[in-house]
């Protein structure tokens, strides 16, 4: 807890106890708790496969949970979410129609990422036979029925109509040309 981040006068290089020292004689801010979890979690991966490897006998991190301190939600510090800018989004999706062959997930992800209200698991799961037509109207249907399928909670089973966006797009045609092909 009494490390530095990383920085570029270079104290995050000195030995562990010189780093402590430095830190506290210049007053210099903290690891956070995120930053130490994803470390300890590096070390955890990467003893684990020299286990598997062979070149080391026991994982020293087997079973190891980084003490963290509880706060309230309401306590911490507020993670602000920069989404982009209607001309960002406009730029992003003009790339990805423009760069990526209509054949490609490249060019489908971004699109119904963006139109969709969808998780990207669930786009990213998503089967040629989960495109339906509901009373003359296309949907995504959401589901875990098939074997690489799931959901994260009941509720999140559901139709989702697609965005005139999509449609307009080609995606239907794009769905129907695999069916065809199947």
């Amino acid at each position: 807890k009494q490390l530095t981040p990383s920085r570029k006068d270079g104290a995050h290089e000195l030995p562990f106890w010189e780093n402590v020292r430095y830190a506290k004689r210049h007053g210099l801010e903290l690891m956070t708790d995120e930053a130490r979890r994803k470390h300890t979690d590096h070390l955890k991966y990467l003893t684990k496969f020299a286990v598997e490897e062979g070149y080391l006998d026991a994982d020293p991190f087997a079973g190891y949970k980084l003490p963290l301190a509880r706060q309230k939600f309401s306590q911490q510090a507020e993670k602000k979410r920069h989404p982009f800018s209607g001309e960002e989004l406009e730029a992003i999706l003009a790339r990805v129609v423009e760069d990526y062959h209509p054949a490609s997930i490249d060019r489908w992800a971004p699109l119904l990422a963006t139109y969709q209200g969808a998780r990207r698991e669930e786009i990213g799961q998503m089967m040629i036979d989960d495109v339906i037509q509901i009373d003359g109207e296309w949907v995504m249907k959401i589901t875990d029925e098939g074997d690489d399928q799931k959901v994260k909670n009941r509720d999140s089973l559901r139709n989702l109509p697609f965005h005139p966006a999509v449609i307009e797009g080609g995606f239907i045609d794009f769905v129907l040309e695999r069916k065809r092909l199947v």
